[in-house]
């Protein structure tokens, strides 16, 4: 599923839409074997950036380099780094929401940390 989401992405996307994609892939999926997956889409995943390199040094057969992979690697992690924020800062305000409701007299701060929790989930 995962290569077959991969896969459909490259041909529709930019580099940098699919760097996106895989980490959400990574983040929501969960795939089993994810090394696999970035060694099988690694050109793909930095196309831009051999792209950019190639006119720069003005050499059209210039080589994918290690470089260039670690640059969409690192802008792997800051997508992931930018939706684990943003996830968590949504479970704060549903949580900060949900304390403001009317749950009951039995209702404690573990019932909304709980409520709140399950729903970031």
């Amino acid at each position: 599923m995962h290569d077959e989401i991969l896969a459909d992405a490259v041909t529709h996307d930019m580099p940098r839409q699919l760097r996106h994609t895989f980490a959400l892939l990574l983040l929501w999926d969960e795939p089993t074997e994810p090394y696999e997956l970035w060694k099988k889409y690694e050109a793909d995943l930095a196309d831009d950036f051999l792209h950019e390199a190639r006119q720069a040094a003005n050499d059209n057969i210039l080589p994918l380099s290690e470089s260039m992979v670690n640059r969409a690697l690192l802008e792997v992690e800051e997508h992931l780094h930018n939706v684990i924020i943003l996830v968590d800062k949504l479970c704060f305000r549903h949580l900060a929401m949900e304390k403001e409701g009317n749950y009951g007299p039995s209702a404690t701060s573990e019932t909304y940390i709980f409520r709140g929790y399950r729903w970031c989930l």
